[in-house]
């Protein structure tokens, strides 16, 4: 692991501040002598650590996600086919008054009929707005990785603010070029910052629209 990895870099140094086994072993004296080789290699281990890091966090994410849509899937279905009653029961309710008043006055029947219509109208619209957040729509654009217009999960931004999906950005700089897809500009990983204020407006938008984890 990394740990041993800087252990024996750290070791290897010692050796050679203190010029021992330079002659003793041919093998010892090249590692000793080689400190840009034993760099590259520690920063091959530390690069493979991360990779491993990256790929189990976004196995972690895709169970989540799945776990988290699924849930969803499930009351949603639940609490439509709940809304879809209290509705039929609601207009059900409204047409037997409708009919027990025009049962009971003659004339204006016609006004009466008025006033049902508008209030099977207006009962409608609450049901259509309470089912609003088990509708699944557009995810908004600035929630999204502007490489692959989906939902973002580990966002970082550019000195040129656009943000990113880390692993998609980073995928970007190591095979096409060091350089901003969107804007062009020259753009190293160390200039890559986590982008904070989008990760946690991702999480407030999941938590109210959990349909959008289907789309992570």
């Amino acid at each position: 692991g990394v740990r041993k990895a800087w252990e024996f870099f750290v070791c290897l140094g010692k050796f050679g501040a203190l010029g021992a086994y330079r002659k003793e072993s041919p093998l010892t004296e090249h590692l000793v002598f080689c400190p840009l080789s034993l760099r590259s290699i520690l920063r091959h281990w530390i690069s493979e650590e991360v990779l491993i890091q990256r790929v189990t966090w976004l196995k972690r994410w895709q169970e989540l996600a799945k776990a988290k849509y699924l849930e969803w899937d499930h009351e949603s279905s639940r609490r439509t086919l709940e809304l879809k009653k209290l509705k039929e029961a609601c207009e059900s309710a409204l047409k037997d008054k409708h009919e027990l008043d025009c049962s009971q006055m003659e004339g204006f029947i016609g006004n009466r009929s008025t006033s049902l219509l508008k209030q099977l109208d207006a009962l409608g619209r609450v049901f259509r707005i309470t089912a609003e957040d088990d509708t699944p729509t557009k995810v908004p654009d600035y929630l999204c990785c502007k490489i692959t217009l989906d939902i973002l999960r580990d966002p970082v931004i550019t000195p040129s603010g656009v943000t990113y999906e880390r692993a998609l950005i980073l995928d970007h700089l190591h095979k096409v070029g060091k350089f901003d897809p969107v804007t062009r500009q020259p753009l190293k990983e160390s200039q890559l910052v986590p982008n904070l204020a989008i990760k946690e407006a991702v999480h407030a938008f999941l938590d109210k629209h959990s349909w959008a984890y289907r789309m992570g």
